[in-house]
């Protein structure tokens, strides 16, 4: 991802802006698994991922795979 998409990604989620791109591709990737995290919370209990689910996670080409 470009840095203009990032920060359009970041101010999306009401995060800072500031920072190099290392900086902002970090803060996008925690955001999106805070997102998750909270979104699985609120799932049933059987319908929970584990935490060795989320190991293939990464952030690449703004996409977490």
């Amino acid at each position: 991802m470009k840095v203009v998409e990032l920060k359009e990604e970041l101010g999306e989620r009401g995060e800072a802006l500031s920072g190099n791109k290392a900086w902002l591709r970090r803060r996008l990737h925690a955001a999106i698994a805070s997102e998750d995290l909270e979104t699985a919370l609120r799932a049933p209990p059987e319908s929970r991922m584990i935490p060795s689910d989320y190991a293939h996670y990464s952030l690449e080409e703004g996409v977490l795979q």
